[in-house]
């Protein structure tokens, strides 16, 4: 084939050559949209990263079927290691270890936490069938306003204090005139 294209003019090797560059781009665009038109596995996970929540679902012992980056990044600033067995997970969420510069704002069923970077995560889970489903939600908006309603209701309450104790000095005042 090399020795007949040789002895013919340029132009049947430019055209071989163009048709082979034509087919290839065709190839190359229906992989393309075939990839972006189609759902697999790898398409779910890069979804499921894309969810601002931490979201893990496991099996009974840990084993962890599918976990986002988040619920990954969430695991090595509360616990200090990579997530691997979402049940010793749960348990330092629950009431286990932290990393230092964690703090823990609640307990029980809804652990909450504020970390290092000032973010509060809002963690919940929930059996499915046959699955668990860990969930993590950014609740520093709703912390920063209870803390707020918190710092009110002190400055009122010693208001009303305060308030209590004029009101008793007016009323002796009063008496005593």
């Amino acid at each position: 084939i090399s020795r007949w294209l040789c002895s013919r003019s340029v132009f049947w090797p430019l055209l071989l050559l163009s048709a082979t560059a034509v087919t290839y781009v065709q190839m190359i665009r229906e992989e393309r949209h075939y990839h972006e038109n189609t759902i697999d596995q790898s398409s779910i996970k890069e979804g499921v990263d894309q969810i601002n929540s931490g979201l893990c679902f496991y099996i009974k012992g840990g084993r962890v079927i599918l976990a986002n980056s988040r619920m990954n990044a969430l695991c090595h600033a509360i616990a200090g290691h990579a997530l691997q067995d979402a049940e010793a997970f749960w348990k330092t969420l629950s009431g286990g270890e932290v990393q230092p510069g964690v703090k823990r704002l609640a307990f029980g069923l809804y652990p909450c936490f504020r970390l290092p970077n000032g973010t509060v995560w809002s963690f919940a889970r929930e059996e499915l069938e046959g699955f668990i489903q860990l969930t993590a939600a950014d609740t520093t908006q709703q912390q920063a306003m209870t803390d707020e309603l918190r710092d009110k209701n002190l400055e009122l309450a010693a208001l009303n204090l305060r308030l209590r104790k004029h009101g008793e000095n007016v009323d002796e005042l009063a008496r005593s005139r």
